[in-house]
């Protein structure tokens, strides 16, 4: 079996490393490192032209209808140059509307993302830390509007620049996808300072691009925007998976 690259993925790997190298060298990776908001928007486009936000997004809404394979050459790429940006939370929270979105919330985000006009992230871990589906904390309750989420999580990667968030919480019917607005009320954004021991020096609130949700009040969900939610089996603790987009 040969596990080489194909001529294709060899030139998307090469052209990436080429991109890179001219647009993300260290000095710019350092004054982004500086800034508040911590990535670029000019690159955040360019990479959008170039492709790379939909690569792995159907072709029906705009992206390449290319695999993992071509995404983690983007990924290894860049990791070499140590790009500034939101590129893996916003491809994974992408490509999770993609399997588990209503047709109008693809029309919504894929689009958008494939575009360069939206950034999402993931909301994953609660203050336990623990990635088990079944370890999560936050929790989702329906009322007479739609849904109320009460809970905290913790490094979120991007939110501040994120258009839209990723957040599971347990339900009745199990665990359950939600997207938020980060600007909704009754969501706060809290920085996480970090202490990180690299090649560079360390250095105290390095990762200022890493923040946790702090949830101050409940966050009402309207109805009309509920997917699917599917029973979650009894011998599977987490398996069930809906998503829930807040549009207002």
């Amino acid at each position: 079996m040969d596990f080489s690259f194909s001529s294709d993925q060899q030139l998307l790997k090469n052209s990436a490393r080429g991109f890179l190298d001219e647009h993300v060298k260290p000095a710019t990776v350092r004054l982004l490192w500086d800034d508040p908001r911590g990535e670029s928007d000019t690159l955040w486009k360019e990479i959008a032209q170039l492709g790379w936000l939909g690569l792995s997004l159907p072709e029906a809404h705009g992206g390449s209808g290319l695999g993992m394979v071509e995404t983690a050459l983007l990924l290894e790429e860049m990791g070499r140059a140590a790009y500034p940006g939101p590129y893996w939370p916003t491809v994974l929270a992408a490509t999770a509307i993609e399997l588990a979105g209503a047709e109008a919330q693809k029309k919504r985000w894929l689009p958008a993302v494939a575009t360069g006009d939206a950034r999402a992230t993931i909301a994953f871990l609660d203050t336990e830390l623990d990635w088990r589906p079944e370890a999560a904390q936050t929790r989702a309750e329906k009322t007479g509007k739609g849904w109320t989420l009460s809970g905290r999580k913790r490094f979120v990667p991007w939110a501040h620049v994120a258009d839209v968030l990723l957040v599971p919480a347990q339900t009745p019917d199990g665990l359950t996808l939600f997207l938020l607005d980060p600007r909704a009320a009754g969501l706060a954004l809290e920085p996480v300072p970090v202490e990180m021991y690299a090649i560079i020096a360390r250095r105290p609130e390095l990762d200022r691009a890493t923040a946790r949700l702090a949830r101050q009040r409940p966050e009402e969900v309207e109805a009309r925007d509920v997917v699917a939610q599917e029973p979650r089996p009894r011998a599977a603790p987490g398996a069930s998976i809906g998503i829930d987009v807040n549009e207002r």
